[in-house]
């Protein structure tokens, strides 16, 4: 998962789902935080995002996501500079990750789909052991959007060396998914691109 969620997406036969969900079970509720593997995994981040910073298409999208979305440092939905995104990396810690970890995950909040050829009584059944006392040790709180006032403006990012081009766009607007024209605008978003 990424930002505030933890998913896992499974493909197994009928006869190995219980088995792979039992697998699920022990890594969802007693993750190794090897401390190699986060190292790597940390090192991989930083490269990539190193990367990127000269990169047209990450800068304009970065730039019209902290433009329409100023959430302060320290909420969750900050968007970040790409070099304050390596600093947080660096800062991180295996202690710090194990923490977060036990504080925030569990199956107190959540939603689960199962969709194919299986037993529902029997995943139903095995669901329920599973996730009957993973509880997180923060209360569930959902986040509220807030909508940030734009002001036109128009920001050039110079990329030297770079042949291609990105043009970036954006505003905000009071809708959630509750509303009637939400389907409509989540397909113009798409096909806009």
């Amino acid at each position: 998962g990424t930002g505030p969620f933890v998913t896992v997406n499974i493909q197994s036969t009928r006869e190995n789902l219980p088995a792979v969900l039992s697998l699920a079970d022990e890594v969802l509720q007693h993750p190794a935080f090897d401390s190699t593997e986060f190292s790597t995994f940390i090192d991989q981040q930083i490269s990539q995002l190193e990367a990127q910073s000269k990169e047209p298409t990450t800068l304009a999208i970065l730039g019209i996501q902290r433009a329409v979305a100023r959430y302060p440092k320290g909420d969750p939905r900050y968007t970040g500079t790409l070099d304050e995104d390596m600093a947080a990396l660096k800062a991180l810690t295996v202690p710090r990750v194990r923490q977060a970890y036990r504080d925030f995950c569990g199956a107190g909040a959540g939603q689960i789909a199962v969709v194919g050829d299986f037993d529902m009584t029997a995943v139903r059944a095995q669901l329920d052991t599973m996730l009957e006392g993973w509880k997180t040790r923060a209360p569930y709180t959902p986040m509220v959007s807030r909508m940030f006032p734009v002001q036109g403006s128009r920001e050039r990012i110079n990329t030297p060396g770079k042949a291609n081009a990105m043009f970036v766009a954006g505003t905000t607007f009071p809708m959630t998914d509750h509303d009637t024209d939400y389907a409509a605008m989540q397909l113009a978003n798409y096909m806009l691109g």
